[in-house]
């Protein structure tokens, strides 16, 4: 009987609990859609300014293929072309000509169904991370409450933008490199392939999410490392063996993910040419032209300062495009917050031969400045990049979330840059004053502002802290992936602060993937002290078990033993 109960698998015969889990799985979603519910309600559109609406309305060029990532550019004009042509037909006009794809044209229902779908793409990844970090009904409900009370993810969710694909993106990925970490020996090769989907389109998203491709093999490498410290100090032989053997299965893991992420890479780079060339764009990197930003640090320098930076960087390569470019910004004000770098670039673009004012050349120059200044970086670069990145650290949940108000209200002193944008809800009738006080006029857009990311770094490291006493080694690969979600963040915005100067949006992976790393942390916490609790329940139990089954048999023997002969007859 026992041996088939071991062996018969668990059928669910009654439907009592597969209603059960249908009530839970809603009762989640709801919980996650409730702010997005209420931001569609009461919150307009809100745009990333001028870069929002050059992905959605410009037509295949460098600025929606080169500069911009493909992957946010073109599939946010189809819910923009079904809300235009539901306008189109309840105003008895034609459906919209193919020709829309090319140039669109903004409506309200177009942009409201491209929000609801970032939305509920959001939400539906939310959902899908919460149920693959823990098991327990009640745990998911609180890490969906926690979720759904900050409101800056939801905010950037409502945003036009790149950044909210990227969002959406980051949480698969992490979700998907959850199931990996997770497996106890061999990975199948549909996450392997599901990972570097991900990864290849977070790329086509934001090029900055190519360092995303370092998650998994620091995770295996921090895991291997750990098993092989530990095989070292065990002294119980086979037990050492066998974690020594599982280290170098995470190492054999860390070499295949570092092989996906390089293969992924490659197809990011191939599918771009393919696509300039189908556009007729001539195919380059544009780093140099984002790098051109982060020199808005010679404003805040002296002339012998900036002297000493432009020398520097023209040792590295003295061509006479580079230095009329670099002497531009020397002669700069000095004194100045922040250069207009915009027109710094038009005016040395100008000043340039013609042939190097054509925009491959110019653009290659760009790239030329941006790999001297890297190569052999100056004190006064670096001080600013450092900087740059104290600040990251001390921005708060406030600051990221009234960012996507600011690049909103742009429009209203640069009208001109977005024509389209006019007639839409946020804009018309509107002024910048009503669209910055929505973020005050809320409570709920009040929550966790005053939490900064350092703060919320040490409550994750006592996080981590407690899982590595209470986990020991059953959580070893959670714990490492967990560590480099972190870190992986925390390089994202190293890497932000040293090719263009500090923006808040650029903290919004560092904050996303911190909050995952956590939800991780408690999910795999929550398994330990289960299983604690369990083993101290069962411990008693089993001890008074054992004793209520010897003590017939020590009766028995002590009867037998000393019994009359007579009653034995």
């Amino acid at each position: 009987m026992n041996m088939n109960r071991a062996t018969t698998p668990k059928i669910r015969l009654s439907g009592r609990h597969g209603s059960w889990e249908i009530a839970a799985i809603l009762a989640l979603l709801v919980i996650l859609f409730t702010p997005s519910a209420w931001l569609l309600a009461n919150i307009p559109p809100l745009w990333k300014d001028v870069d929002a609406y050059v992905q959605v309305t410009y037509p295949p060029s460098a600025q929606t293929i080169l500069v911009h990532g493909p992957a946010y550019c073109f599939p946010a004009r189809v819910p923009l072309y079904i809300g235009y042509a539901y306008d189109c037909l309840r105003a008895g006009r034609s459906m919209p000509s193919f020709a829309f794809f090319a140039q669109p044209t903004l409506s309200d229902s177009g942009v409201f169904l491209l929000l609801l779908i970032q939305h509920l793409a959001l939400c539906a990844a939310v959902f899908l991370l919460i149920m693959s970090v823990t098991p327990f009904f009640f745990a998911r409900v609180l890490f969906a409450m926690v979720w759904a009370s900050i409101p800056m993810f939801y905010l950037w969710a409502h945003c036009v933008g790149t950044e909210s694909l990227s969002l959406v993106l980051l949480l698969l990925l992490a979700t998907v490199g959850v199931r990996i970490a997770k497996a106890p020996r061999r990975v199948p090769i549909r996450r392997w392939v599901l990972f570097g989907i991900l990864f290849t389109l977070s790329m086509f998203t934001r090029h900055i999410n190519a360092v995303l491709g370092a998650l998994l093999p620091l995770t295996f490498g921090f895991a291997a490392l750990t098993r092989f410290l530990l095989a070292r100090r065990d002294n119980v032989r086979e037990r050492s063996r066998r974690t020594h053997v599982r280290g170098l299965r995470d190492l054999r893991h860390a070499l295949l993910a570092i092989l996906v992420g390089l293969i992924c890479v490659a197809v990011s780079s191939l599918t771009v040419r393919a696509l300039s060339r189908a556009a007729s764009i001539p195919y380059r990197s544009t780093v140099g032209f984002t790098f051109m930003f982060r020199l808005g640090f010679f404003g805040s320098l002296t002339t012998a300062e900036r002297d000493q930076v432009v020398s520097r960087a023209l040792a590295t390569n003295p061509s006479a495009e580079m230095r009329i470019l670099l002497d531009v910004f020397r002669s700069a004000p000095s004194g100045t917050a922040k250069l207009d770098i915009a027109t710094l670039l038009s005016r040395a673009r100008a000043l340039l031969p013609q042939d190097a004012r054509h925009d491959e050349n110019f653009d290659r120059l760009l790239n030329q400045t941006a790999r001297a200044f890297l190569v052999a970086p100056s004190r006064s670069f670096l001080r600013a990049v450092v900087a740059d990145f104290a600040k990251s650290q001390a921005s708060t949940v406030a600051n990221v979330i009234a960012a996507p108000f600011g690049h909103t209200i742009w429009f209203f002193s640069h009208p001109e840059s977005m024509p389209g944008c006019a007639r839409l809800l946020t804009f018309r009738e509107k002024n910048a004053a009503e669209i910055a006080g929505l973020r005050k006029a809320h409570s709920y857009l009040k929550g966790w502002q005053k939490f900064c990311y350092g703060e919320l770094l040490l409550v994750w490291l006592v996080l981590l802290l407690l899982l590595a006493i209470f986990g020991r080694t059953r959580r070893i690969a959670i714990s490492c992936y967990a560590v480099a979600l972190t870190l992986v963040g925390l390089l994202m915005e190293a890497a932000n602060c040293l090719l263009n100067e500090y923006q808040t949006r650029y903290t919004l992976p560092m904050w996303e993937l911190l909050m995952i790393s956590a939800l991780i942390i408690a999910g795999a916490a929550t398994r330990s002290f289960r299983k604690i609790i369990r083993s101290r329940r069962r411990s008693p139990k089993a001890g008074s078990q054992r004793q209520a089954c010897s003590l017939p048999m020590r009766v028995s023997r002590f009867s037998t033993s000393r019994a009359p002969s007579s009653v034995l007859a």
